[in-house]
């Protein structure tokens, strides 16, 4: 519990220094920083189906101080922007605290959680009823995306129960034990890890493997600070948010990295590797030294042939 809470405050943290803006002027076109959120956090320790999940939901106020002591409405995109990173770096920060305290080992993250090591697969299973709920509504419906399981999520969302913390430990401890994963099976899950921090020779690979063409840039011509922050934290070890925010910090601002602007309505960084850069400006030098060749051109045949299908294709005589 003592790790998780830790991991809640370090996902606020990172939303109060990169999300916290708030609105001014006519229509609410500025952008000023705020000097943090206003909020309140409610602690669950079950889901709806009744299986151990412990987590918190953070409500914060649409209200915000700026360094002038001024009150004003926050400014939500940046939040909701900023909300996946921010689960990331709170699952990085409890991996980092379960192993620092418990010695738990992990799998491979994917999509920024990661699992304890060794677990079997139908003790997750059986602890994974809601989840089990939402992949069954989906299956009848032959539906796999992401929104798909959110509406999903809705549809089988039951009415909380009143239990009692008591009567629902009992009844978690009685299914493990059906499962051969009681007491003592967990003790052998604890103290198998230490906290280890990447050294320079790994930084410098994870550093090579992030500017490749394989890495950030694998499917996007540029990156933002977010996406590196994600990617650190999934392939850093046992670091937690504080260190995957230094690992960030020093990728950003080495010669891997090149500053190409900001970009959208929130005019956040973009970034891009000098290779890809340098492979671009090779590519519109070439297309500028051919433009008298002809090369690219459609023949007026086919031209012709197609804008009968294509009503807004019509060739000029």
């Amino acid at each position: 519990m003592a790790a998780h809470h830790r991991a809640v405050e370090a996902a606020l943290t990172y939303l109060e220094d990169h999300a916290a803006f708030l609105r001014r002027g006519a229509g609410g076109v500025q952008r000023v920083p705020a000097t943090g959120l206003v909020g309140t956090s409610f602690t669950h320790y079950a889901s709806r189906a009744g299986d151990p999940a412990l987590h918190s939901h953070v409500l914060v106020a649409n209200i915000a101080q700026d360094v002038e002591g001024r009150f004003g409405a926050l400014d939500g995109r940046a939040i909701y922007r900023h909300a996946k990173t921010a689960g990331y770096l709170y699952q990085a920060e409890l991996r980092c605290q379960l192993t620092r305290s418990l010695g738990l080992e992990f799998e491979e993250p994917r999509k920024g959680a990661a699992e304890v090591a060794g677990v079997p697969e139908q003790v997750i299973r059986a602890f994974s009823t809601r989840w089990t709920q939402i992949e069954e509504r989906m299956a009848e419906r032959g539906e796999t995306s992401r929104r798909a399981a959110e509406m999903a999520a809705l549809d089988t969302r039951q009415a909380k129960e009143d239990v009692s913390a008591e009567r629902l430990r009992a009844e978690w401890q009685a299914r493990a034990q059906e499962l051969g994963f009681g007491a003592r099976p967990i003790e052998a899950y604890l103290h198998r890890a230490i906290e280890r921090e990447p050294d320079p020779p790994q930084i410098e690979r994870l550093y090579n493997e992030l500017a490749s063409p394989q890495g950030l840039t694998e499917n996007e011509s540029s990156f933002s600070a977010r996406e590196v922050i994600r990617t650190l934290a999934e392939r850093s070890g046992s670091s937690g948010a504080c260190a995957v925010g230094e690992l960030a910090e020093q990728f950003l601002a080495s010669k891997r990295v090149v500053r190409l602007g900001p970009e959208g309505e929130l005019d956040e960084a973009r970034d891009g590797t000098p290779e890809l850069l340098a492979t671009e400006r090779q590519l519109l030098q070439v297309a500028v030294d051919r433009q008298g060749e002809g090369a690219g051109q459609v023949g007026r045949q086919v031209v012709e042939r197609c804008w009968p299908h294509i009503p807004s294709c019509r060739p000029s005589r």
